[in-house]
Protein backbone atom coordinates (compact mmCIF):
# COMPACT_ATOMS: atom_id res chain seq x y z
CA UNK A 1 0.00 0.00 0.00
CA UNK A 2 1.55 3.25 -1.11
CA UNK A 3 1.35 6.43 0.96
CA UNK A 4 -0.84 8.08 -1.67
CA UNK A 5 -3.35 5.23 -1.36
CA UNK A 6 -3.58 5.91 2.38
CA UNK A 7 -4.25 9.56 1.61
CA UNK A 8 -7.09 8.61 -0.72
CA UNK A 9 -8.60 6.33 1.92
CA UNK A 10 -8.81 9.32 4.26
CA UNK A 11 -10.47 11.36 1.52
CA UNK A 12 -12.97 8.57 0.85
CA UNK A 13 -13.71 8.26 4.57
CA UNK A 14 -14.30 12.01 4.83
CA UNK A 15 -16.66 11.92 1.84
CA UNK A 16 -18.48 8.95 3.39
CA UNK A 17 -18.97 10.84 6.67
CA UNK A 18 -20.29 13.91 4.86
CA UNK A 19 -22.65 11.73 2.79
CA UNK A 20 -23.80 10.01 5.98
CA UNK A 21 -24.66 13.31 7.65
CA UNK A 22 -26.39 14.70 4.56
CA UNK A 23 -28.49 11.61 3.93
CA UNK A 24 -29.64 11.37 7.54
CA UNK A 25 -30.12 15.06 8.34
CA UNK A 26 -31.22 16.56 5.03
CA UNK A 27 -33.15 13.71 3.40
CA UNK A 28 -34.39 12.08 6.62
CA UNK A 29 -33.44 8.55 5.58
CA UNK A 30 -33.37 5.71 8.08
CA UNK A 31 -29.95 5.87 9.84
CA UNK A 32 -29.56 2.08 9.90
CA UNK A 33 -29.99 1.83 6.14
CA UNK A 34 -27.71 4.80 5.48
CA UNK A 35 -24.93 3.45 7.72
CA UNK A 36 -25.19 0.04 6.05
CA UNK A 37 -25.03 1.45 2.52
CA UNK A 38 -22.20 3.87 3.30
CA UNK A 39 -20.12 1.18 5.00
CA UNK A 40 -20.59 -1.25 2.09
CA UNK A 41 -19.67 1.47 -0.39
CA UNK A 42 -16.59 2.48 1.59
CA UNK A 43 -15.47 -1.15 1.85
CA UNK A 44 -15.75 -1.59 -1.91
CA UNK A 45 -13.88 1.65 -2.59
CA UNK A 46 -11.15 0.59 -0.14
CA UNK A 47 -10.52 -2.52 -2.21
CA UNK A 48 -12.35 -5.30 -0.42
CA UNK A 49 -13.66 -7.98 -2.76
CA UNK A 50 -17.46 -7.97 -3.10
CA UNK A 51 -17.64 -11.49 -1.68
CA UNK A 52 -15.86 -10.27 1.47
CA UNK A 53 -18.30 -7.47 2.04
Amino acid sequence: MTPSFGYWLLVYAAVAIIALIVLIARYRLNPFIVITLISIGLALVAGMPPSGV
